[in-house]
């Protein structure tokens, strides 16, 4: 059963660049465009003017390193668990799109990821 999700409204407020993968009554999957920047001083998150998140990861960009900390950063932020988040796109690329799964389990609903985002994006 497909449902309306506020989340959406409020990333498209945001400028978020972002395509619904899937909605369903128990989990929401986001498809997100990243911008990376590996070997950074700093680790942070943050949203473009372009709509892409960038993400500024302290890992190197070998071995699979950046990836790995760019999907544990953006899981981070948006409060999800690590293997809720999937490279989906730019394997070797600065530019790559990810997939956020939001499960709505036991006291996580809507509100409850909707709260996670709006903290993470403000």
């Amino acid at each position: 059963m497909e449902t309306i999700i506020p989340i959406g409204d409020f990333l498209h407020s945001k400028k978020l660049n972002f395509t619904t993968v899937s909605s369903h009554a128990d989990e929401l999957v986001l498809e997100v465009e990243v911008w990376a920047k590996p070997g950074a001083k700093v680790e942070k998150v943050s949203v473009a003017e372009t709509g892409q998140l960038i993400v500024s990861t302290q890992a190197p960009p070998e071995d699979g390193k950046a990836n790995a900390g760019i999907e544990k950063l953006v899981a981070k932020k948006f409060g999800v668990a690590k293997n809720q988040v999937q490279l989906t796109h730019g394997l070797q690329s600065k530019f790559k799109k990810m997939a956020i799964s939001f499960v709505f389990a036991h006291n996580k609903d809507t509100e409850y990821y909707l709260a996670k985002i709006k903290k993470a994006l403000n």
